[in-house]
């Protein structure tokens, strides 16, 4: 399998659905996903969250089509609703833009969180 490029971008309130079905989707790299804070501000807290890079392309279609990520989740055992899939793919944006073309695109910034 090859790899595609992918920019995701999460509600905050959809984010932990997001996190725990990429984690358990996906058998290698979809732990640690969907952990980059967006605002319109740039300031705390975060309204959206993102991940980007190279996914496995046979994972794209599940980003887009609420019923395959819904067969998708039942077949890995993840216990996840249709209405869950529907929310998260239709509240979601998905392209192959970079990631900061796609932040403008929302009107949104990386979350500036002061460093420990």
């Amino acid at each position: 399998m090859s790899d595609a490029f992918a920019t995701m971008i999460v509600p905050a309130a959809l984010a932990p659905l997001a996190r725990a079905l990429a984690a358990g989707v996906s058998p290698v790299g979809g732990a640690g996903m969907f952990t980059a804070g967006l605002s319109p501000t740039g300031q705390a807290p975060a309204t959206h969250y993102c991940s980007t890079g190279d996914i496995d392309e046979r994972f794209q279609p599940l980003l887009t089509d609420a019923t395959l990520l819904y067969q998708a989740c039942q077949a890995a055992g993840a216990q996840v609703t249709q209405a869950q899939c529907d929310d998260l793919v239709s509240q979601s944006d998905v392209s192959q833009e970079p990631p900061f073309e796609a932040f403008a695109r929302l009107g949104l910034q990386l979350v500036n969180e002061e460093m420990e």
